[in-house]
């Protein structure tokens, strides 16, 4: 942004009523109040170091010329911007910000201390009148004028600059008027007007960095607001997800079911469910889509949504996945897939169908001969190819005590700070060590052996865990 844009922004109709008058954002409103309170605590530091020097001058060089007066306004300044720092603060406790006007009109009457500052050391004689227009006090002047930055709004830099050049002119003409100039005078009349173009030039850069300084505190408000509202959608989101998942297992007989789920943000690809079919038969169903959030937690609902459908309709589960296959083909986008296994068991004989797409492995545990089985998937993911290739599953019989454990990739793919991660292998044993609980307890147990291994290293993936086992 060059100065010449600028000024236009700064001289606009929409930058008069947007941000000369502030905008009417909650958020921006508390912070120009909180602004202009450290504005004015930086202007009471800078006065009581002011006062010191005025001390240490007097004490070190004996001079007592303008030593009062100068003493009483930098006394009077403090009693003002206190008195303004108190109204504020309490504007502020009462969650309130004092109007534009107010600030538009503290911003003229400061920009005129140096004047009366300069004017009162004139009249007193304390100093040549030419000699007190080029008085340190005028240096003051700069520090009202950049000091407006920190309101966060640009007026009133602009209006301080504006009357500190109205003042400082003022002065120089009174003097030239009031008073003759000597003909030897060190610093003629164009010389000291060139100071008045100065601090009005001063003010317009003032008020083009408070613009600046205000745009990027807008967008810092609007994209923190924007980081809630999604944060808030995620929440939603999440709790829908949970919602979607099953709160108490089918009845069959001679079989315990549990389940459990924690994805990476508020809601994730992974879930997984259960139902009763038709002929008295449960079906558990596991699956993970690609990725993690809030897109792979909408196309989960939906996978959701199919697989009940299909599993009342169909007959054999390739049938079934292979429908859900066809009903994701179009849903998907480019590159997602989603990886299922679901398992249907009979309460009869303890027998149990398993049919897995793109997810393994799938771990068996036979309670006879203490042995745990690791099956791979019977075909690719859904969504990936326009129909799946034949494949009939799996059949296989838990005897007392057996277990099948359907786990998402998230379990055995978390590493640890060195990489490592905790593997198939651990897995495996630590579904063996706790074979014997019950379904709930064994997938708490597991768990927390891999949040043991991973230790400070945060979840990577969604994850997810069915456990059956025959009673």
């Amino acid at each position: 942004m060059t100065l010449r844009s600028a000024l236009t922004e700064l001289l606009s109709p929409d930058a008069i009523r947007s941000g000369f008058l502030g905008p009417r954002h909650p958020e921006f409103e508390v912070a120009t109040r909180r602004a202009q309170i450290r504005r004015i605590r930086i202007l009471l530091v800078f006065g009581v170091v002011f006062i010191a020097i005025v001390l240490l001058r007097r004490v070190l060089t004996g001079q007592t010329a303008g030593f009062v007066e100068v003493l009483a306004f930098v006394l009077f300044s403090l009693a003002y911007e206190a008195a303004v720092l108190a109204a504020a603060l309490r504007a502020d406790g009462q969650d309130r910000s004092m109007p534009l006007w107010f600030w538009q009109f503290n911003a003229a009457l400061e920009a005129l201390f140096p004047t009366l500052a300069l004017l009162l050391i004139i009249v007193s004689d304390a100093f040549p009148p030419q000699r007190a227009l080029v008085a340190p006090m005028l240096m003051i002047y700069p520090y009202f004028i950049v000091a407006g930055v920190l309101s966060l709004r640009p007026s009133l830099p602009l209006i301080s600059g504006a009357v500190s050049a109205a003042g400082y002119g003022a002065l120089v003409l009174y003097v030239r008027w009031a008073y003759n100039s000597p003909p030897d005078d060190p610093l003629p009349l164009n010389l000291h007007l060139i100071f008045v173009p100065n601090l009005f030039f001063l003010g317009v850069v003032a008020a083009w960095v408070a613009t600046l300084i205000r745009g990027y505190a807008l967008a810092e408000i609007h994209e923190t607001a924007r980081r809630e509202t999604i944060e808030h959608e995620f929440a939603v989101a999440g709790k829908i997800q949970q919602g979607l998942l099953p709160q108490s297992p089918p009845v069959l007989q001679g079989f315990d079911f549990a389940g459990w789920s924690r994805s990476v943000e508020h809601a994730g690809g992974d879930y997984y469910d259960w139902i009763t079919l038709p002929d008295g038969r449960a079906a558990i169903g596991l699956a993970d889509v690609s990725g993690h959030g809030l897109g792979p937690a909408l196309v989960a609902a939906l996978c959701r949504s199919y697989l009940r459908a299909v599993l009342r309709q169909s007959g054999s589960l390739a049938e079934s996945f292979a429908l859900v296959n066809n009903l994701l083909r179009d849903d998907l986008p480019g590159g997602w897939f989603v990886t299922m296994a679901v398992a249907v068991a009979h309460e009869t004989d303890g027998r149990v169908d398993l049919y897995s797409a793109g997810h393994g492995p799938n771990f068996v545990y036979h309670s006879n001969d203490d042995r745990l089985e690791a099956f791979p998937a019977d075909a690719p993911p859904l969504g990936v190819l326009p129909e799946l290739p034949s494949a009939t599953g799996r059949s296989f019989t838990l005897q007392s005590g057996g277990l099948l454990v359907l786990a998402s990739d998230g379990f055995h793919e978390w590493p640890r700070d060195d990489g490592a991660r905790f593997g198939v292998e651990r897995l495996q044993n630590a579904i063996i060590a706790r074979a014997g609980q019950a379904p709930a307890e064994c997938i708490a147990g597991i768990l927390a052996e891999v949040e043991s291994f991973a230790g400070s290293s945060a979840q990577p993936d969604d994850m997810s865990m069915m456990v059956l086992k025959r009673v």
